[in-house]
């Protein structure tokens, strides 16, 4: 067979032209003159309108994560508990706040129980309770500051127990600061037997009962002995 010079076999030139033709139909779409689908391309998010509800739904976090919920309906946010204490423990101490607390109208040697102070009166003891402790008043309050709270009555005992029930042997007045000394936490309880004695030292040698009755380890922990005050004799 002779080829002419820039001329293909007829198999070839079928299979291109058919091509041609494809093409061609497809760029001008189907036969029947029906819409042809455009190509979609993704979109960037857009931002709802103020007050549209109708947006996309949030994209759910990767697996193996959580997102903070909030808290159930009707319930308030705690504070969390602080680490156990560690020391040094201060040694119990005359008050600081005497000159404060007879600017506000009490005579620290004979303090009123705490529920008979007045409105005003008792805002001001209750900041005297926060300088002493080194805290807050959401660490005994909820957003209620009238609800019940347990650390509201453990403040009352301890009003009403040590600031009223006892005084210093040496003297000077005795308040929350003399053994909080700022903190809220101040035992430190990992070696029972170096904090018995130290307890000894400062809460039985140093202080005496205010009805001067005889004053021992069952003044506060009772009799028999019960080393959990907090948890279960005030509870």
């Amino acid at each position: 067979m002779i080829r002419r010079a820039g001329l293909l076999p007829s198999s070839t030139s079928a299979l291109l032209l058919g091509a041609v033709i494809f093409a061609a139909a497809a760029a001008c779409g189907p036969a029947d003159g029906g819409s042809r689908p455009s190509a979609q391309f993704p979109t960037a998010p857009t931002s709802p309108a103020p007050g549209d509800t109708t947006g996309p739904a949030p994209t759910p976090p990767p697996a193996g994560t959580t997102e903070p919920q909030p808290a159930p309906s009707g319930t308030t946010a705690t504070t969390p508990e602080p680490p156990p204490f560690h020391g040094p423990m201060k040694p119990i101490a005359p008050s600081a706040m005497e000159a404060k607390l007879r600017d506000i109208g009490l005579d620290p040697a004979a303090l009123p129980p705490l529920n008979k102070l007045d409105a005003k009166t008792l805002r001001d003891v209750m900041n005297t309770f926060t300088k002493a402790l080194g805290v807050q008043c959401s660490h005994c309050h909820e957003k209620d500051f009238k609800a019940p709270t347990e650390k509201k009555k453990i403040a009352t005992h301890m009003w009403n127990d040590f600031t009223r029930g006892l005084a210093l042997e040496g003297g000077g007045a005795l308040y929350c600061d003399s053994c909080h000394g700022g903190r809220a936490e101040l035992l430190d309880r990992r070696d029972l037997g170096a904090l018995g004695s130290w307890m000894q030292d400062n809460y039985v040698d140093k202080m005496k009962r205010a009805d001067k009755k005889d004053h021992g380890c069952e003044t506060c922990h009772g009799d028999p002995f019960e080393g959990k005050v907090l948890s279960k004799l005030w509870k």
